[in-house]
């Protein structure tokens, strides 16, 4: 009964952007198998209650793939899964110094927007070229 129920739980949590490296066999697909897919230390820096901010630079950072890869038409693994580091500085730079937790979620919600406004142009050119 109780395996039955974390099974349950599992399968009702599971997140839909896993979805996306599911192939319809149901086994995952590894696309860009050596990608930077590991967070930074950076990362580490920050409070279990900053966790906004680190979402926010999650966020920024996809928002960059996304929109290089629609402007482009090309989708490399260097494209997909960009270097931390210029959503790190441009985080730094330009929100570090915000403390007002709404203000955060705010900017995220900007950058949510443009990865969804961009997600099924970005995609259909990653899955042409085979790298979705």
């Amino acid at each position: 009964m109780m395996v039955r129920l974390l099974v349950a739980v599992i399968i009702a949590s599971a997140s839909p952007a896993f979805a996306q490296f599911v192939s319809p066999a149901g086994q995952a697909v590894e696309s860009c198998a050596d990608r930077r897919h590991l967070e930074p230390s950076f990362f580490s820096s920050f409070d279990v209650r900053d966790a906004h901010k680190v979402e926010l630079i999650q966020k920024m950072r996809t928002a960059q793939a996304f929109t290089s890869i629609v402007e482009t038409g090309e989708c490399s693994c260097e494209q997909r899964f960009p270097d931390w580091d210029g959503a790190i500085s441009y985080y730094l730079e330009h929100y570090a110094g915000i403390d007002d937790r709404h203000e955060v979620y705010a900017e995220t919600a900007v950058y949510r927007d443009i990865i969804n406004s961009r997600r099924l142009d970005a995609r259909a050119i990653c899955d042409a070229q085979g790298n979705w």
